[in-house]
């Protein structure tokens, strides 16, 4: 009885040790070198009306990443949404839009080639979005697989000029 005993905690033990380090990365830009992801945002063009957002598709396809707009900006520990997706039911509350995100050149209905550059995330915001909008990036369901889950402050990347 002991060895079965022992057999079964030394199997349960990776597992529990890999979902044990899951953790949710805030990305800004004094944060991003140490989750070593690197977002690019800037203005579209010289009218400063939209910015064009880039950053790599992290572990794409396993991962999946979401573009969510919200009324009011939120807080770093309010930008932690799995919670929202790994629920029985996706809770829109607080929220203006929830649009997935596929990486640029990646068909949304069809199979895609596979390449073996680095996939890419590439959208363009309106400026009157952007303190608002955050970019989300986790498994769709829950894992044991553990790893970070990211919340990109797409707003922290906007100098304020006065």
């Amino acid at each position: 009885m002991s060895k079965f005993l022992l057999i079964l905690i030394s199997l349960m033990i990776p597992s529990l040790v890999q979902a044990s380090w899951s953790r949710y990365a805030y990305v800004s830009p004094e944060t991003e070198s140490e989750f070593e992801l690197k977002v690019y945002v800037a203005p579209a063009d010289k009218s400063n009306e939209t910015y064009v957002v880039r950053l790599k598709a992290v572990s794409f396809p396993f991962k999946q990443a979401w573009v969510i707009t919200t009324p009011k900006p939120l807080s770093p520990e309010n930008q932690n949404q799995r919670n929202r997706f790994w629920s029985e039911e996706m809770n829109v509350s607080g929220v203006e839009s929830i649009i997935p995100l596929r990486p640029k050149g990646i068909a949304m209905f069809k199979e895609a080639e596979e390449s073996k550059k680095d996939k890419v995330y590439e959208l363009v915001i309106p400026t009157s979005q952007i303190r608002r909008t955050y970019i989300y990036i986790d498994f769709p369901s829950p894992v044991n697989d553990g790893g970070y889950f990211y919340s990109i402050d797409i707003g922290s990347y906007v100098k304020t000029t006065k």
